[in-house]
């Protein structure tokens, strides 16, 4: 059988990411005309199981209620930040984002620690992805009800020594005051001028801060030197910090069967494993998530050198 190449497995993923479903007979025949590369049958059901792993959480959204205007954004977007003519480098734009953690955030299952070591984690390793089996689980009891939720904003970058460039856990609401006040005491390192931010409504919230005679936004992103990077609507696959979130959000629940068996956390309890989990992050895994955006921005071309 013939070696695998990166060209192959780059052919591959276009095939599989074109609407329409293949047969493994028919992208085999495709893929020996594109990379004169044949391999039996097998080779291409292990290498499409991966793709759909790899590709659950992070499936492009090219349709909303506006397809048209979607897909102009998005366009407008990869132009903007195209490695040979655009002007905005990916590789050096820091990514923010929030997510909220309930007190009740447990899983309805968890994996004993035999289970996990020999049967799960090589598993998931094979996959390139998630990995669920139903034997073996330890069950958890859920809360119907949550007593708090706690609001966690985090900005990650591509920095060696400083992955997790800022972050903030907050008990209270979560809108635009907070978010600018997020903006105004963050630091990052002098590399980054650029950050990849989503149209959620506090990040909009300009119109209102003005009103309420605070700088907007926009003003605090421009006196600390960053330009913002609107990502389009419908488009999480593209700012790498959503994948850096769902880490922390499976950190915590699997912290929730040793902390939260009644099915709540204690406040101090998931402040104190939020805050080990964000220390948990290194630079090898953000670089993982900013070649997975990438990747979904420009599915066909190749990664830039602080990337590769």
């Amino acid at each position: 059988m013939a070696k695998i190449t990166p060209e192959w497995e780059n052919k591959l993923i276009e095939l599989l990411d074109t609407p329409g479903t293949l047969t493994n007979a028919e992208l085999n025949q495709k893929l020996e005309a594109a990379t004169g590369i044949s391999v039996d049958e097998s080779t291409i059901v292990w290498h499409r199981q991966k793709w759909r792993s790899t590709r659950k959480r992070t499936t492009p959204v090219e349709v909303l209620d506006n397809p048209d205007t979607t897909r102009a954004a998005q366009k407008d977007f990869r132009i903007l930040l195209d490695p040979s003519t655009g002007t905005v480098p990916f590789q050096f734009c820091i990514s923010t984002d929030e997510a909220g953690f309930n007190s009740n955030e447990v899983p309805t299952y968890g994996y004993s620690r035999v289970w996990q070591t020999r049967r799960v984690n090589p598993a998931r390793t094979l996959s390139g992805g998630s990995y669920r089996d139903n034997r073996s689980r330890v069950s958890v009891k859920k809360a119907k009800t949550r007593a708090f939720r706690k609001h966690l904003c985090l900005t990650i970058g591509l920095n060696e020594s400083r992955p997790v460039q800022h972050f903030k856990i907050i008990d209270k609401f979560y809108g635009g005051k907070e978010f600018l006040a997020y903006v105004q005491e963050r630091t990052v390192t002098e590399e980054f001028k650029y950050d990849l931010l989503d149209n959620w409504g506090p990040h909009r919230a300009s119109k209102k801060l003005k009103a309420q005679g605070l700088p907007s936004i926009e003003e605090a992103y421009e006196a600390k030197g960053i330009d913002i990077v609107w990502v389009p609507r419908g488009s999480p696959q593209f700012t790498p910090v959503e994948q850096a979130l769902n880490f922390v959000r499976g950190e915590i629940k699997r912290a929730a069967t040793k902390y939260a068996k009644s099915g709540q956390w204690k406040n101090e309890e998931m402040h104190r494993e939020l805050t080990k989990a964000l220390k948990k992050i290194t630079y090898e895994q953000v670089k993982g998530w900013y070649r997975a955006s990438f990747r979904q921005i420009f599915p066909k071309k190749t990664f830039p050198e602080e990337l590769a």
